[in-house]
């Protein structure tokens, strides 16, 4: 009895591959040919002949009628043969040189790939509507080039960078502050206004167009940046009690009223003791008719009053509410147990008054304020970039974030007024998890440093854009991140922030997502709702170069 021969059947998959691959090696000489279409992507089998030459992250073109449809390999595999897999990510009308976002029209199997020409490759790196550039954009930020050939400049319009605000994360070494330098060099090409909030002083390199400003003394000889001072009376009362960290609402009642007391004293002088209010068995009559009298400038958001006589008139407010009953008029004696429960928040006060380091808001005669500063930057027109450094401001007191909150309550009020209408303007916050993060004081729900949350919820409509930089996007409130439109990530290592970049942008995949952690220095995805597409890119470095690098080891500890 005969035995049948073995099958020697294929599955269909397998045939449509072994045809596509036999239509490679005897038609015309093709990068690839589709074997199999799935949604916005597409297989290939690729030429044997060029199989070496092909990278993930190249572009092909596919001939569809009188449209080419572009796709970009996300990934390489070899079995039998190399294959290749493709997302289809625009569409060029080739009559028009219109350029639209997704595949209008999907290749069939057994389409002919071919490497996408240089002119659509750079439009769409610079995420242009027309291959043509004189139709498109003029005004642009060379900021980039594509990783995978540097010949494709990636320079993007500002409406697109900064349209909803932008977020620059990384890891420490991911090339972040070489990104923010390169950034801030580029807008002072222009007819520009960046405010730059250096937390760390690395960014004392920048030149051109760059007005510097330091808070506090220097251990070192700074000739080219300027002293500031944000004084006291400039702050609100959030502010203060932020400072002084009233620890119950007895102490945030006796400090705020005691800030009351001594601004009527500074309004009717007449009324002081040797520049305070004892209320001990005085008639309440004269005090409330002040009151009365002064209601509006009382309540004025700035402080103006002798700040240095504060931890006394807090104690002086400790005292019974009335004398008796029968003498409801007047305040009665010293009030022990009140005084008890605020001698934490005297002696803050004091400390917080007399610490040297914290002159710029308590002593600030010596230097100018910066909110002059900032308001004569704005009428400079040689001027494009104002950099204020941090470096030597105290971190203690949450300081910094007072500091920072009150630069950008200051850049609102103008917003609101309108006064960037014609001339927008560009907030970085460097290290922003130092200042922008959650609570300031037990007290911070109804005194909020809010003045960021709310540039990121209404700043885009008066001209004021706000790009925040940080390695820890975490650490940054959501309600803040939730109003970021672009994201330039450089290697993200924390699951916890890669998560959040995947949350707030809704654009990128796994396979970028697992990319995150592997990016070398200097490269960074592109992201955000004015891009129809996730640019991976290396940024080109700045002119000058911050001082972000550690310290050389091999140098230093060599004997």
């Amino acid at each position: 009895m005969s035995v049948p021969p073995a099958s020697t059947s294929r599955s269909p998959k397998e045939r449509v591959e072994k045809e596509a691959l036999r239509r490679v090696q005897v038609g015309p000489a093709p990068l690839g040919v589709i074997t199999a279409t799935s949604g916005v992507r597409a297989h290939l089998a690729i030429n044997p002949a060029y199989a070496a030459l092909l990278r993930v992250g190249e572009l092909l073109s596919f001939h569809m009628n009188t449209r080419r449809v572009i796709g970009e390999v996300v990934s390489l595999h070899r079995a039998q043969h190399t294959a290749a897999e493709v997302r289809l990510v625009a569409t060029v009308d080739e009559k028009s040189g219109a350029l639209t976002p997704g595949a209008r029209e999907l290749p069939g199997v057994g389409a002919h790939a071919e490497r996408c020409e240089h002119e659509i490759a750079q439009a769409l790196c610079e995420d242009r509507a027309h291959v043509d550039p004189q139709k498109s954009d003029s005004l642009l930020l060379d900021l980039a080039s594509a990783t995978r050939d540097e010949s494709l400049h990636v320079a993007l319009p500002p409406e697109k960078v900064f349209g909803r605000h932008l977020a620059i994360v990384g890891s420490s070494g991911g090339g972040k502050s070489c990104s923010v330098a390169r950034l801030v060099e580029q807008c002072a090409r222009h007819r520009s206004k960046v405010i730059l909030l250096d937390l760390t002083g690395e960014y004392e390199t920048l030149g051109d167009s760059v007005f510097h400003t330091h808070f506090g003394m220097s251990s070192r000889d700074i000739t080219n940046s300027s002293s500031v001072s944000l004084p006291f009376f400039q702050l609100t009362e959030a502010d203060l009690v932020a400072i002084l960290e009233p620890e119950t609402p007895l102490q945030l009642f006796k400090l705020r009223s005691a800030i009351t007391t001594l601004k009527l004293l500074h309004l009717d002088p007449r009324l002081a003791t040797d520049g305070v209010f004892p209320k001990a068995h005085k008639q309440k009559r004269v005090y409330d008719q002040a009151i009365d009298d002064f209601k509006y400038e009382v309540q004025r958001r700035e402080n103006y009053f002798d700040i240095f006589r504060l931890p006394l008139q807090i104690e002086l407010e400790c005292v019974d509410m009335y004398r008796s009953q029968a003498e409801s008029g007047f305040w009665g004696g010293s009030n022990n147990e009140e005084l008890s429960a605020c001698a934490g928040l005297i002696h803050r006060a004091h400390e917080v008054l007399t610490r040297g380091d914290l002159a710029p808001i308590f002593a600030p005669h010596t230097a100018p304020s910066l909110i002059s500063d900032l308001d004569t930057f704005l009428l400079d027109e040689a001027v494009s970039v104002l950099r204020v450094s941090f470096e030597f401001l105290s971190s203690t007191h949450h300081v910094r974030e007072i500091v920072a909150n009150a630069v950008a309550r200051r850049l609102l009020e103008l917003a609101r007024q309108r006064v960037f209408m014609e001339r927008p303007l560009l907030l970085v916050v460097d290290e922003a998890h130092q200042v922008l993060h959650g609570t300031a004081s037990a007290f911070s729900r109804d005194f909020p440093l809010d003045a960021y949350r709310v540039v990121a919820k209404e700043g885009r409509k008066y001209g004021l854009a706000l790009c925040v930089c940080t390695q820890r996007p975490g650490d940054i409130p959501e309600d803040i991140m939730s109003q970021i439109g672009t994201f330039l990530v450089h290697r993200l290592i924390g699951i916890t922030d890669r998560a959040l970049v995947e949350r707030a942008t809704g654009a990128c995949d796994k396979e970028m997502l697992d990319d995150l952690p592997a990016l070398s220095p200097g490269e960074a995805l592109i992201v955000g709702s004015s891009f129809s597409r996730v640019l991976r890119v290396r940024m080109k470095l700045p002119t000058a170069q911050p001082h972000s690098h550690g310290p050389n080891y091999q140098a230093l500890w060599r004997a």
